[in-house]
């Protein structure tokens, strides 16, 4: 992320997109969203669904198949009512 960030930046500065010339207004504008974002942001983000998703698998894991199965059976019936 701190790469692309990084990258995003050089392409801004070598295109003097302070000043940007019509033809490349558009993409000085993307270079200036991308070199803009936070990678702590995204860090948390990724974080957070990792810890979801074992979460998530530990409950199911927990879980056994003959539990499991007449209990989405019931939740199907419930749904269809």
């Amino acid at each position: 992320m701190v790469q692309e960030i990084t990258s995003c930046a050089a392409r801004y500065r070598e295109n003097n997109c302070h000043a940007p010339i019509p033809a490349v207004e558009k993409q000085c504008s993307v270079w200036n969203v991308c070199m803009n974002k936070d990678p702590t942001k995204l860090g948390r983000a990724r974080i957070s669904a990792e810890t979801m998703a074992e979460i998530v698998n530990s409950f199911v894991d927990a879980i056994s198949w003959k539990t499991l199965v007449p209990f989405s059976c019931h939740a199907q019936s419930v749904g269809l009512n």
